[in-house]
């Protein structure tokens, strides 16, 4: 009789924990997933910035090729002018001539353009580096963002909760102060559920 108790309490107490570590998981879980979408949010603004930089970079690159060949056509154009006007019958001079100031209007117009789109890049760049400030102000005020090494390619930092908590306790649930800055966070995009949750969850 002692002994079937005994079992029936063990099972019980068996049970019990198998259910602890189910919640445990489900909490760490549930913590790590808004922790990403947090990440994922920031990294999204993120490569904007760098995205219209690269953009930036390549068509101020393009743009100097450009003017040089220009340049370039230019002082050729001015070479061969004295000639023309020495041997004006000259038909492959006057060819070349035709040429050139169609190589000349070809140029100009692919500047302009190129110097447009430049424009419209580089404050695509103010744009998003003001995005990204505010975002990541908000974002500090829950996490801190800590640099990575080796990180093989990757993003050379993580986000990271201010506090570090066990697995399963109580101290992992957000104030209600801290649940609205974590809304805060998505002001603007989209709330994501998994966060949603959370939040939720730590006011029960």
């Amino acid at each position: 009789m002692k002994q079937w108790i005994l079992k029936t309490f063990l099972v019980s107490v068996l049970g019990v924990a198998g259910c602890l570590s189910a919640q445990e998981q489900y909490e760490s879980n549930l913590r790590e997933a808004c922790r990403a979408r947090v990440a994922g949010q920031y990294l999204s603004v993120y490569d904007k910035v760098k995205i219209a930089e690269a953009n930036v970079e390549f068509l101020k690159g393009k743009r100097k090729k450009l003017v040089e060949e220009l340049d370039k056509v230019r002082v050729r154009l001015g070479a061969i002018e004295p000639q023309i006007r020495r041997e004006f019958y000259d038909i492959s001079l006057q060819e070349e001539k035709a040429e050139l100031l169609a190589t000349i209007s070809r140029l100009e117009s692919t500047i302009r353009e190129s110097q447009s789109a430049l424009v419209v890049y580089e404050n695509d760049v103010l744009r998003f580096r003001d995005e990204e400030a505010t975002l990541k102000q908000q974002i500090m005020l829950l996490f801190v963002l800590k640099p990575m090494t080796g990180s093989g390619g990757g993003y050379p930092f993580r986000w990271e909760y201010q506090d570090s908590c066990p697995v399963y306790n109580e101290s992992c649930d957000l104030s209600p102060a801290r649940a609205r800055l974590l809304a805060a966070v998505f002001e603007g995009y989209e709330y994501p559920e998994v966060c949603r949750k959370f939040a939720e969850d730590s006011l029960k």
